[in-house]
């Protein structure tokens, strides 16, 4: 949740609500992804894989953006196993993609 939250596009101006949890503790949001809406996340530890529209991004553990796969459909999901990206990729099918060294 942290990892979203603290992903900041530019030109994101606008303040957003905070979401008020259980036990009264605040989440505010301070940007969005790049790319689109996130709809499946997925991490090692050390990075996070992260289904953004057409695309998979890959960030290290400061959230940094390593880099980017696009995909022919919408990323719908996403499962990591081992060194094994696997992604759902709307009507284009199942992808398996090594993540053995995402940088």
């Amino acid at each position: 949740m942290a990892l979203l939250a603290a992903i900041v596009a530019a030109g994101d101006a606008a303040p957003a609500p905070a979401l008020q949890l259980n036990g009264g503790a605040e989440l505010e949001l301070i940007g969005r992804a790049l790319f689109g809406p996130a709809e499946s996340v997925a991490t090692d530890g050390v990075h996070t894989f992260i289904g953004a529209d057409s695309a998979v991004l890959v960030l290290d553990a400061e959230q940094t953006l390593l880099g980017s796969l696009y995909t022919p459909g919408m990323v719908r999901g996403i499962a990591l196993s081992g060194s094994h990206l696997y992604v759902a990729d709307e009507d284009a099918g199942l992808r398996l993609i090594d993540a053995a060294d995402p940088e």
